[in-house]
């Protein structure tokens, strides 16, 4: 089993894995199993980086691995 945690500012927000929803922001999430995942936010699209390519293993609930989506400034949208 692996954990990550998503770290962004504000109200929760769903974490996509792979495309898919996994969980929400500022929470630990769990994984069945070690490999490479893609990790994103739901829209709106107003934090970069917009995707991150993580590789996840050797982590535990106590310390999970943990990523940061940073806040784009107000009026600031990606594609």
């Amino acid at each position: 089993m692996e954990f990550l945690k998503v770290v962004f500012p504000g109200a929760a927000r769903v974490v996509l894995v792979n495309g898919n929803p996994g969980g929400y922001t500022n929470t630990i999430m769990s994984f069945q199993l070690p490999g490479t995942y893609l990790i994103s936010l739901e829209p709106p699209n107003d934090f970069v980086p917009p995707v991150m390519q993580i590789p996840l293993a050797h982590t535990n609930p106590f310390a999970p691995m943990k990523i940061t989506f940073n806040p784009l400034p107000p009026g600031a949208l990606l594609p």
